[in-house]
């Protein structure tokens, strides 16, 4: 008997849309909490970017990578106007 294995991978991700539906940034959490390393995946930075919209440039961190300053100044760094601050409810 021959047992297929699937893998996948879970992220924690903050989507940033555009005014006409388009996918402009998917950002992948880079450090997972304790009880998420559990289900989630840790992302890389070539998630955290800055993208334009008419409302200006924006970005955001997810939940306690608001707490890591280099995370912050990457976002600073590229210019961000707008910043997006996932936190759980």
């Amino acid at each position: 008997m021959k047992l297929l294995t699937i893998m996948m991978e879970i992220y924690n991700s903050l989507v940033t849309i555009g005014a006409n539906g388009e996918i402009l940034n998917v950002h992948r959490k880079l450090f997972p909490s304790n009880r998420e390393k559990s289900f989630h995946t840790r992302g890389d930075a070539s998630t955290l970017k800055v993208v334009d919209t008419p409302s200006g440039r924006v970005g955001g961190l997810i939940c306690y990578e608001h707490l890591q300053p280099l995370l912050k100044y990457s976002l600073i760094s590229q210019g961000e106007q707008i910043h997006c601050a996932s936190w759980t409810g």
